[in-house]
């Protein structure tokens, strides 16, 4: 009898080792899981940013590109800097003529 309870000790102990090792394998794959997830997110948010400077960045353009057909239609340079460029280039060219 006490050879019997011996066994059923020693086949405990296997199965709780088993389940034991078993644990610790789906931990340390929720762990990679996890931090591969958040590595994932954390990426994800900087594209966001990204992405939002960049169509903040777009409509600034457009903007620009507005007021710069706006300025045209009536007569104007397209910007303030294009005149004093346009201007420059000019006397660029009168002086190496």
């Amino acid at each position: 009898m006490a050879e019997k309870l011996r066994t059923q000790a020693l086949d405990g102990r296997k199965s709780t080792l088993e389940i034991a090792e078993k644990i610790n394998e789906y931990k340390a794959r929720t762990t990679e899981l996890s931090r591969k997830m958040l590595a994932t997110v954390s990426e994800l948010s900087m594209f966001q940013s990204k992405a939002l400077k960049l169509q903040q960045e777009k409509e600034e353009k457009e903007y620009l590109l507005e007021q710069a057909v706006q300025r045209m239609e009536n007569g104007l340079a397209p910007t303030d800097t294009a005149d004093f460029e346009w201007e420059k280039k000019i006397r660029d060219k009168a002086r190496k003529d």
